[in-house]
């Protein structure tokens, strides 16, 4: 929660269970989705993709930042909406197999 709620470059640290692994072209590993007790925080970096895998616990050290579609910035400026949270620049701290 700590994460979502900081300025956009702020850099932050978040432990969490990695709950899903995402793909980029060719089913090359781009992200992870972390999860705790207060929600979740996608992390856009494909190192620790494909270090980790679902169910294990990672610490990292990243970059708070904003993704929005690029087809949908007119109309995510003309609401005054900033785009979905997310974590990239990632550091691996710790990864724990506690599948």
């Amino acid at each position: 929660a700590d994460a979502r709620a900081t300025a956009e470059g702020t850099k932050v640290k978040v432990d969490g269970v990695v709950a899903r692994i995402t793909y980029a072209n060719g089913m090359i590993p781009s992200g992870v989705m972390l999860v705790d007790e207060t929600g979740s925080i996608y992390v856009y970096d494909g190192d620790l993709a494909a270090r980790c895998a679902i169910g294990d616990t990672v610490t990292v050290a990243a970059s708070k930042t904003y993704w929005i579609l690029e087809t949908e910035q007119h109309n995510a400026d003309k609401f005054g909406y900033k785009g979905c949270n997310q974590l990239e620049n990632a550091f691996v701290i710790d990864i724990q197999n506690t599948n």
